[in-house]
C-alpha cells in the first residue's frame, strides 16, 4: 500500500505522529500486507477486527454482500470496509472513495442516543441478537437499518462510537461498551479499575456505568479524541512504533516472548525523531504507574493497542487510560501481561518468580530512580489494597473470587520487591525493536540529531 502526502499538508497532522508533514511533502511511503497487518495499523483500525462475533464486521460484510461485493475477499475486504466505513472512528482519520462522498458524509446530521435507549430498550436487544453466533439475515438487517455504518472498535465485546444524548438535551462523542452473557461483569469489574486508578491520579476519561432490571450492562466513556465536535490525533502506541520501524514491528503482544517489550515504548517516548512524547520524563513515569495498577487489578490485556498517543506532533504525548478491564477474572485471559518487560516473558497463566524484580528494572528502564520506582510502587500497593475484595462484591460469584485469588501471588511478589534493595540491573534492548543503531559518535538525520534515553545515537529506518 502506498500513500502520499500532499504538497499542501505541511501544517497539518500526518497519518502518524512519526511523521513530519514539514519534510513529507510530495512523499510517497510505501507499508508491505502482512497475514497480521493486511493494512497499515493506523487504517487498519478503522476497520473491524477479525472476530466472527464483531458487530461492525458483520454489518459491513451484510452491506458489501447486498451491493454484489465479495466478502471472502481477505485483505481486498478489509480495503473494501475502509471506503466504506472508514470514518469518524478513534482518531483524526477518515477515509472516503472520493471527494463527494466526504462532503455528503460531513454534510448528514448526527443521529445521537441516549444510554437507556441502548441499555434498555430495543437497540441493545437488536445488538445482541445481529452478535449472536447464530444471527440471521433479519437480525443484521434490523441492526443495519438502525445503526448503519456506525463505527466501532475492537475487542471481546460490542462497542460503539455514537453521539450520546444527555437528560439536559446536550450531547457527547462517546464509546460505549455493551456487556455480553460471553464476560459477566466485565464492565462493573472494568468501571472499577477505573475508580481505583483515580487513587492515584491517573488521568482518565469521564464515564457512566449502568446496569438495568434485565441485567444488561453498559459503561460509557467519553471521547478524548474530540474536543467540541472535532477530531483530534490519537494513534495507538503499537500503530507508532510500526511507523517508526517503518513496518519492522508488526504484533501488538510478545507473544509469551520478549519482543515488542514495553522497554521498546518507554525509549521510543523518549526518542525525540518518534516525536510521541513532549513530556518524556512525565509519560515514561505514568507508563511505569499504569503498569504496576494493571497488574495489581488483574488487567493481563496492557497490549500496545492499549496505549495511545494523543496530540499533534510537538505536542502529543501518552493519553488517558482506556479499557483497564481486570480480565484476569476469566478463564481465557490469564496472562499476567501481554506484553515483556524487565526481561521477563509472560506465559498463559503464570506468575512469574522474578515478577517483582521485573518491576523495578522496567522502572528504571523508564528512567526513574530506585527511590521514585520504590515510592510509585508502594502508591499502587496502597491504592489497590482493597480491590480484590471491592472485586467480589461488583463481580459476586466464580469471576470476582478466580480474580481475587489469580492476583495474590502478583501482589505478594510487588510488595516483597519494593521492601528489597535489589542491585542495579541491566536491561539490554532499550533501542525499539526495527531502529537501527549507528557505530559513531553524533548522526544528523534530516537536521536532526537523535539520541536515546542512555544517550546512544540512533536513526529511524524510515523505508
Amino acid at each position: 500500500m502506498r500513500f502520499t502526502y500532499d504538497p499542501e499538508v505541511g501544517d497539518l497532522p500526518g497519518i502518524t505522529v512519526v511523521h513530519d508533514t514539514t519534510k513529507t511533502r510530495n512523499r510517497t511511503i510505501e507499508y508491505v500486507s502482512t497475514e497480521a497487518n493486511p493494512l497499515p495499523p493506523m487504517f487498519q483500525s478503522l476497520v473491524p477486527p477479525r472476530h466472527e462475533q464483531n458487530l461492525q464486521r458483520r454489518i459491513l460484510m451484510h452491506l458489501i454482500g447486498r451491493s454484489g461485493g465479495r466478502v471472502d475477499a481477505g485483505a481486498d475486504l478489509d480495503w473494501q470496509m475502509l471506503v466504506m466505513a472508514g470514518r469518524n472512528g478513534i482518531g483524526h482519520l477518515d477515509v472516503f472513495a472520493s471527494d463527494e462522498a466526504a462532503l455528503a458524509y460531513y454534510d448528514r446530521p448526527t443521529q445521537s442516543f441516549t444510554l437507556d435507549e441502548i441499555a434498555d430498550g430495543p437497540l441493545w436487544h437488536l445488538v445482541s441478537d445481529a452478535t449472536s453466533p447464530t444471527a440471521d439475515a433479519v437480525s443484521i438487517e434490523e441492526v443495519v437499518e438502525t445503526i448503519r455504518s456506525h463505527p466501532t472498535v475492537g475487542g471481546m465485546m460490542p462497542k460503539l462510537l455514537v453521539n450520546l444524548r444527555r437528560s439536559d438535551g446536550t450531547t457527547v462523542d462517546a464509546l460505549v461498551k455493551i456487556g455480553t452473557p460471553d464476560f459477566p461483569h466485565v464492565l462493573a469489574l472494568e468501571n472499577l479499575a477505573y475508580e481505583i486508578h483515580d487513587r492515584i491520579g491517573v488521568h482518565r476519561p469521564f464515564k457512566r456505568y449502568q446496569r438495568t432490571e434485565d441485567g444488561v450492562e453498559v459503561l460509557a466513556t467519553e471521547r478524548f479524541d474530540r474536543s467540541e465536535g472535532r477530531p483530534l490525533p490519537l494513534e495507538s502506541v503499537f500503530t507508532a512504533l510500526y511507523a517508526a520501524s517503518a513496518g519492522k514491528i508488526q504484533s501488538r503482544w510478545s507473544e509469551e516472548g520478549l519482543r515488542p517489550s514495553l522497554e521498546t515504548v518507554a525509549t521510543a517516548l523518549t526518542t525525540p525523531m518518534t516525536g510521541m512524547s513532549s513530556f518524556p520524563g512525565r509519560d515514561c513515569r505514568e507508563l511505569f504507574r499504569r503498569t504496576v495498577m494493571g497488574l495489581l487489578t488483574g488487567n493481563g490485556d496492557n497490549h500496545l493497542e492499549n496505549h495511545s498517543i494523543l496530540g499533534e506532533r510537538r505536542k502529543a504525548g501518552l493519553s488517558p487510560l482506556y479499557d483497564p478491564a481486570p480480565m484476569r477474572g476469566y478463564h481465557r485471559h490469564q496472562m499476567v501481561s501481554s506484553v515483556s518487560f524487565g526481561g521477563v516473558a509472560f506465559r498463559q497463566g503464570a506468575v512469574p518468580a522474578d515478577l517483582g524484580e521485573a518491576v523495578l528494572r522496567f522502572g528504571e528502564a523508564c528512567g526513574l530512580q530506585g527511590r521514585v520506582v520504590r515510592q510509585e510502587m508502594a502508591r499502587c500497593l496502597e491504592a489497590t489494597a482493597d480491590f480484590a475484595d471491592l472485586a467480589k462484591d461488583v463481580a459476586p460469584g466464580p469471576v470476582g473470587a478466580a480474580l481475587a485469588g489469580r492476583l495474590e501471588g502478583v501482589r505478594y511478589r510487588v510488595e516483597r520487591a519494593s521492601l528489597a534493595n535489589v542491585p542495579r540491573p541491566a536491561v539490554s534492548g532499550a533501542i525499539p525493536d526495527g531502529l537501527r543503531e549507528e557505530p559513531v559518535d553524533e548522526m544528523e538525520v534530516e537536521g536532526v540529531t537523535v539520541e536515546t534515553a542512555d544517550h546512544r545515537r540512533v536513526t529511524p529506518s524510515w523505508g
